[in-house]
């Protein structure tokens, strides 16, 4: 779910709607444009709506995109700060699939610990299902 600044009344209801399905999933992924000047206000926006729907302390995996196109120097400072983080660009199609085993080690993390899922009907991706993502 993005966050457009200004966004009209009508639309930030749909946003808010979409994520609080989102919110029910067995984890989130945060997707953060890193060649946004407006980076933290934007991650500050998203972390403020998951707290205003209880879901600030779900699981939740954090990646940067575009990271070709960000400032000089930002992926350092982000590398520093967000040391769990995923960074990607579009342009190397190899990273999806280390996005995509992050994903899964999310998951399995989350079942060998016994931790319940949240609230809410289950969004686990259907490839870490289908394709041995429990194993």
């Amino acid at each position: 779910v993005g966050f457009i600044p200004k966004l009209p009344h009508h639309l930030v209801a749909s946003f808010r709607s979409t994520l609080e399905e989102a919110a029910g999933a067995d984890l989130l992924v945060h997707v953060v444009d890193s060649s946004s000047g407006s980076l933290e206000e934007q991650m500050r926006s998203t972390r403020d709506t998951l707290d205003d729907l209880g879901h600030a302390d779900d699981p939740c995996l954090l990646v940067f995109n575009k990271i070709d196109r960000a400032p000089a120097g930002l992926l350092e400072r982000l590398r520093t700060e967000y040391p769990e983080a995923v960074f990607l660009s579009a342009i190397d199609p190899m990273q999806v699939g280390h996005l995509e085993a992050r994903v899964r080690s999310g998951l399995r993390a989350l079942s060998a610990a016994g931790l319940p899922a949240p609230a809410g009907v289950s969004m686990r991706p259907a490839w870490a299902l289908e394709s041995g993502g429990g194993s």
